[in-house]
């Protein structure tokens, strides 16, 4: 503890005694003196009791000031109690100089001052007093006897009896001696209350900063962490847990676990039976639904909750949102398959192209032939439109494979969306029902990049959206910055959208079919390389798209796109 800590403490526990003695003395001055006045009048019914009033009245009035004074002494606490106590054993002295000195019954009361001394004061608080106790006292006994303080005249006037000095002595031993074995009795068992106190305050504060340090610890940790009793309503839920349910603990904390989770009702009791067969927890993987209504996916451990080593209390389930991590993995995954694809492109097209281009010309030269019927003819017209159609995809997984030459400029992508609606207007796939809305806005929108890769993603992006409007609809093609300063470009449309199984598999070479109600039909190939060209600008793209409702795709550019990663 420190000094502060500790002058702080010595303050406080002087405070409430100081207050207890000021009542203590107003009860014994009240009940006491009383007593002796009552005394007085009958031992001496003519006797003067005047000095005994005087007494009563002056402490009444010193406890009436020290009562006053008490708001302003917050920082004289023990200077107060050293004023008081000194004034209590001057007071008492007089009651025992009035109440016949050495036969006086009230002597005892200066064991009362050193009693309260020592528990306010502590040891050094009651030896003081006790040595003025005996300072006082011997002084008044001392005079006494010598003469130096004329006795108190009684009722009849008569001389005081004139002890032997022995017998002063004696008398001023015995008390001197009691007042001092009082004093540190007291002050021992004042001291100790106070080393208890101290050390109860310091485990307190100890435990309150443990607690504190475990609360720190417990909302620090990123996975969620959740306690129930055996019929599983929840008693501790912490602050990860409840950003990973968006709820609060205050909404979970007496809820049922099987609600939160949305489990069926015997989940408990398939979990006590796998914990039965001696496992220390159960592994569980699975979707589950926030407070908000989104999907996230857990990876969860629950083992049973002990105490005082194998007392078992309910159930402690541990859990991690595992929703961004299964995202990435479907992503390295997609990566990994474009990777093979692209080390697959070169070799193909080279195995291919070659066989291709002869037939190709074969057929063509054939085709020119005079003895050859319409349907020869329909046939050789349908291997030339093949030929050139494979042609053309294996031109992508070239581009797809060997990207061309990156020369990058700054560029108003407003221009770039202008010509790709100009072109996809005059596009063959363009039926009168489709409607093309181009929503940019007035300023220029500047990206450092390479026009051609701008060109190519929108041109893909917004071929594939008319083609997922086979009876007509509206396409959206948007351009602007969100608050962070990216650069947004998105296609919108009315399409036949897709499932989250397709949404998942989208930007995969391959995976699209517009028969199956995804978003693309073609080469299977325009999307995987708008994915890998977004990616080299370390951009993102976004797919939001409801079944039979239309899709939305977004691009997001940085800021500052002059660092290609």
């Amino acid at each position: 503890m420190t000094s502060t800590k500790k002058a702080e403490a010595d303050r406080k526990i002087a405070d409430t005694p100081l207050v207890w003695l000021m009542f203590l003395r107003v009860v014994v001055v009240t009940a006491l003196m009383g007593s002796a006045v009552v005394a007085e009048v009958i031992r001496r019914p003519r006797g003067p009791s005047d000095p005994l009033y005087f007494l009563i009245a002056l402490t009444y009035l010193l406890t009436l000031l020290y009562a006053l004074a008490w708001p302003f002494t917050a920082l004289y606490r023990k200077q107060l109690a050293y004023v008081q106590i000194l004034g209590d054993l001057l007071i008492t002295s007089g009651i025992v100089y009035y109440t016949g000195g050495t036969e006086s019954n009230f002597s005892s009361l200066y064991f009362i001052s050193i009693i309260a001394a020592s528990i306010i004061l502590f040891r050094r608080g009651g030896l003081v007093a006790a040595s003025a106790a005996s300072i006082l006292y011997g002084s008044l006994i001392q005079g006494l006897f010598l003469g130096t303080v004329p006795p108190y005249p009684d009722a009849g006037g008569a001389s005081p009896v004139v002890m032997p000095s022995q017998v002063v002595a004696y008398t001023i031993f015995v008390n001197v001696f009691g007042f001092y074995t009082v004093a540190l009795l007291t002050s021992y068992l004042s001291e100790n209350l106070r080393s208890t106190g101290r050390k109860l305050e310091e485990a307190s504060d100890f435990l309150a900063d443990l607690q504190v340090f475990n609360q720190t610890i417990i909302d620090s940790i990123t996975s969620g962490l959740m306690t129930t009793d055996f019929e599983g309503r929840i008693n501790f839920f912490n602050s990860a847990a409840a950003t990973i349910f968006a709820q609060s603990s205050t909404q979970a904390i007496g809820a049922n676990v099987t609600e939160l989770l949305g489990e069926t009702a015997d989940f408990l009791e398939r979990t006590k039976q796998g914990l039965s067969v001696g496992r220390r927890y159960l592994r569980l993987e699975g979707t589950y639904l926030n407070g908000q209504g989104d999907e996230i996916y857990l990876g969860m451990s629950v083992s049973y909750l002990l105490y005082e080593g194998d007392k078992k209390s309910g159930f402690l389930f541990t859990f991690q949102d595992l929703t961004e991590i299964r995202r990435l993995e479907r992503e390295v995954r997609l990566k990994e398959n474009l990777a093979t694809m692209g080390e697959m492109a070169a070799g193909m097209a080279h195995e291919i192209r070659n066989p291709l281009a002869s037939i190709s010309g074969s057929v063509q030269v054939l085709r020119e032939a005079d003895t050859l019927s319409e349907e020869e003819k329909r046939l050789m017209e349908i291997i030339v439109r093949e030929s050139e159609r494979l042609s053309g995809t294996l031109t992508e997984f070239l581009a797809y494979a060997r990207p061309p030459r990156f020369e990058p400029d700054q560029i108003d992508l407003r221009r770039v969306l202008e010509e790709t609606a100009t072109l996809l207007g005059h596009s063959s796939e363009v039926l009168p029902e489709h409607r093309i809305v181009l929503d940019i806005p007035d300023t220029p929108v500047q990206i450092f990049a390479d026009p051609n890769q701008m060109k190519q993603i929108t041109w893909n992006l917004a071929r594939n959206a008319i083609q997922a409007m086979p009876s007509g609809g509206k396409l959206v093609m948007s351009l602007a910055r969100n608050g962070s300063g990216e650069v947004v470009m998105a296609f919108c449309d009315e399409g036949v959208g897709m499932s989250d199984g397709e949404v998942h598999k989208v930007f995969e070479p391959f995976a699209g079919s517009f028969e199956r109600g995804s978003f693309e039909r073609g080469s299977g190939l325009g999307l995987a390389i708008v994915y890998r060209i977004v990616k080299d600008y370390n951009g993102l793209i976004q797919v939001d798209s409801i079944a039979s409702k239309g899709t939305e795709i977004s691009v997001h550019f940085p800021l500052d796109r002059r660092t290609i990663g």
